[in-house]
């Protein structure tokens, strides 16, 4: 019975012993995790402190910053304001130089436009006047050349009326002469000399000359003859060829005229 008292009094007394040795282990832990506690929050709390700093200082320089964001933001818009300001001056400027430039080339211009138009109104009437000097001076150049033209042509009548009727006056003597040669003419001693000059046109004018050449010479004068029928015959002959050159002497003058007939 004793000995069971003693074991369990061992027992107890091992157990107590133990548990006060785990219970000081415990407090042993404990105050560890509490050192260890007490240096996580003391490093904590400096590093609390020191992220509280560095956010004030943060903070103090992000106040900074905006301070000289807006100061530099103020600045800039007042250099705006201003550099506004002096676009609008400049600008305003500009548009009242404009607007003056603008009216002293419509001014310019307009004057510009009447004088062209005034010296474009002389030279018309200029021109025009012109236009009727030269009208009136063809108009009197063609009067006077149809009043001339219209003389010529009078006396080109005139002329040519005289060579027909000169033309008539020869082919008629023509007939007489062929018929007196078909006549018996008595036998009478006359004078043999040279034949009578030609008898001149009585309508004679003025012509350009007619190349000699273009005028047949007369005839060598005959023979003495003593019949006085071929005698005769001769002299008419001869007088009437001398006529008949003259006739083609008017007709080639004529030509010569109508050459030298005026165009319009």
């Amino acid at each position: 019975m004793a000995t069971l008292d003693e074991e369990a009094r061992m027992r107890r007394e091992r157990n107590e012993a133990e548990y006060k040795q785990e219970v000081d282990k415990g407090q042993q832990a404990d105050q560890k995790r509490q050192l260890i506690l007490g240096g996580i929050a003391r490093a904590g709390q400096a590093d609390k402190a020191a992220d509280e700093e560095k956010r004030k200082q943060e903070r103090a320089k992000r106040d900074e910053d905006r301070m000289k964001q807006k100061d530099e933001l103020e600045k800039n818009k007042q250099e705006a304001v201003q550099t506004l300001e002096r676009t609008r001056d400049n600008a305003k400027k500009e548009r009242d130089a404009f607007e003056k430039k603008l009216a002293d080339d419509e001014a310019n211009s307009q004057q510009r436009i009447n004088a062209q138009k005034q010296e474009t109104e002389r030279l018309v009437a200029q021109q025009e006047a012109m236009s009727a000097e030269n009208r009136r001076k063809r108009d009197e150049d063609r009067a006077a050349r149809q009043a001339q033209h219209d003389s010529e042509m009078e006396e080109r009548r005139k002329v040519l009326a005289a060579i027909r009727e000169r033309k008539e006056d020869c082919r008629r003597r023509i007939r007489e002469l062929e018929l007196e040669r078909t006549k018996p003419v008595p036998i009478m001693n006359l004078p043999i000399g040279p034949p009578p000059p030609p008898v001149p046109l009585t309508n004679a004018f003025s012509v350009n000359p007619v190349p000699q050449s273009a005028i047949a010479p007369p005839p060598p004068p005959p023979p003495p003859m003593y019949s006085q029928t071929h005698t005769q015959m001769q002299y008419n002959t001869r007088t009437v060829v001398n006529e008949v050159n003259e006739v083609k002497t008017v007709s080639q003058a004529e030509s010569v005229m109508n050459q030298q007939q005026p165009q319009g």
